[in-house]
């Protein structure tokens, strides 16, 4: 009997570690993956213009997965599409921000 109860009280804790150990929705927690900053805190942090805050909406929005009738991610779309897609992105936010801009938004990207 004492062993059932102790398994079963170390069954408990394995689940609520794995259930604290995740960030919202299933996906990582703070021991994870780095999570990408929001468009408004880039914009914050990279102390940007209006000219430059209006350009770079426009280049991140390319970053946003398709929303096709599949669903909210088109099933079609692939890790090396997102990866073409990351770098088009970059060489657009190279050309809108400054030297230091860049550097900077280059550390808040994971």
């Amino acid at each position: 009997m004492k062993k059932k109860f102790f398994t079963l009280a170390v069954a408990i804790m394995l689940f609520a570690a794995l259930g604290m150990a995740q960030g919202p929705k299933g996906g990582p927690g703070k021991g994870g993956q780095k999570q990408q900053p929001g468009i408004e805190q880039m914009i914050r942090e990279l102390e940007l213009d209006k000219s430059q805050e209006i350009k770079f909406r426009d280049a991140m929005k390319e970053l946003e997965p398709n929303r096709g009738k599949g669903g909210p991610q088109d099933k079609k779309s692939k890790p090396e599409d997102m990866k073409e897609k990351r770098k088009t992105v970059d060489k657009k936010v190279k050309k809108i921000l400054t030297k230091k801009q860049y550097k900077k938004y280059q550390e808040l990207m994971p």
